[in-house]
């Protein structure tokens, strides 16, 4: 069965054969990024193509098998309903490996603030007493208008992988899915955006008890119509079957956050980079 390489980091060891320009000109399309290594001789053709992804490496060496590895940057992604605390534990893990001395990036991608969404609103807004399909026609294309927008920001992330370490992300391609199934305005546009966005190494879903999440967002300035405690379960139920079927770490966090960021760092530790 073929494997989906789209929005992935393929790494190709050995590389100092002319069979490594195909294959990774073949992965390129695919839609990975390439890292490849030579140990005897570099070859032009490939050093040409992947210029600082072409890496000299003998892997009989672990430390320069590891040093490989560490050039490779790892995408983590924090996901989960408002009022989880999500975005203060991606703080303070962007913190901690700041301090260990990691090139770091973090990005919180648009939740519907683009120039073209905001339109797209006033105009759904218009609509909303006058005619509802109409309404869910548009709820559909401020929904594509976020994907198209999600996958420009994975576009970016792909070129600056070999300049960070880590990039973490503030929501990614699973919380449009879940808000976008929840509000039935999932399609294949939609669908086939985000399977070409780069793919997380590592998701984190951070979740927390429906009573302490009610009451952290009921302190904010501005409660969303959406918050409500049918959506709120909808969304969690939608959140925690995704964790189950893919394998996501799932992270409570209804204690302190300092017991939440521990979590997450016991779990990065684990990972041979950090």
């Amino acid at each position: 069965m073929f494997v989906s390489v789209k929005g992935k980091v393929v790494l190709i060891l050995g590389g100092s054969s002319g069979i490594v320009k195909a294959l990774a000109n073949r992965f390129c399309k695919e839609g990975a990024a390439v890292v490849a290594t030579y140990f005897s001789t570099k070859t032009n053709e490939v050093a040409e193509m992947l210029e600082d992804n072409f890496r000299y490496c003998d892997i009989r060496h672990p430390s320069e098998l590891n040093s490989v590895c560490e050039y490779i940057m790892k995408l983590i992604a924090f996901v989960g309903m408002d009022g989880v605390g999500k975005t203060g534990i991606l703080n303070s893990i962007y913190s901690i490996l700041v301090e260990r001395g990691k090139k770091v990036a973090k990005i919180k991608p648009e939740s519907g603030d683009t120039e073209i969404a905001k339109v797209l609103r006033m105009i759904r807004d218009a609509y909303s007493q006058k005619d509802k399909q109409q309404q869910r026609e548009l709820n559909q294309k401020i929904a594509e208008a976020l994907a198209l927008d999600l996958l420009k920001t994975s576009e970016k992330i792909k070129e600056a992988h070999s300049s960070f370490d880590y990039v973490l992300v503030d929501r990614w391609t699973m919380c449009q899915e879940v808000y976008d199934k929840t509000w039935f305005v999932w399609n294949d546009f939609i669908n086939e955006c985000l399977t070409l966005c780069y793919k997380p190494d590592i998701v984190f879903l951070i979740s927390a008890e429906m009573d302490i999440v009610q009451r952290r967002l009921s302190s904010r300035p501005v409660v969303k119509k959406t918050e409500n405690i049918f959506s709120l379960k909808r969304v969690s139920r939608l959140y925690h079957n995704l964790a189950k079927e893919n394998g996501w770490e799932v992270i409570e966090n209804d204690k302190t956050l300092d017991d939440a960021v521990s979590k997450v760092c016991q779990k990065l530790l684990e990972e041979p980079s950090v």
